[in-house]
């Protein structure tokens, strides 16, 4: 999902670490219905709708300044 490298650590879950993720929620844990992809963007995925990220995301790059600086450059 974000292209970054998936890579473990001894016993912590950080940014870079390989979760399983469910492709359709509703259906659990099940064969066909499961990827690996790094903790970060499940975290990222799990805690909104796509209409949700996609507002967000379109903030961000119209705002990057504020976001990255907290204020707008002139």
């Amino acid at each position: 999902m974000l292209h970054i490298p998936l890579l473990t650590g001894e016993n912590a879950i950080w940014d870079y670490s390989p979760t399983i993720d469910r492709v359709i929620g509703d259906l659990g844990y099940i064969k066909g219905n499961v990827r690996v992809v790094s903790a970060k963007s499940n975290r990222i995925k799990n805690n909104g709708t796509a209409d949700e990220l996609q507002r967000v995301a379109t903030w961000l790059r119209e705002n990057e300044d504020l976001a990255r600086y907290g204020r707008r450059r002139k």
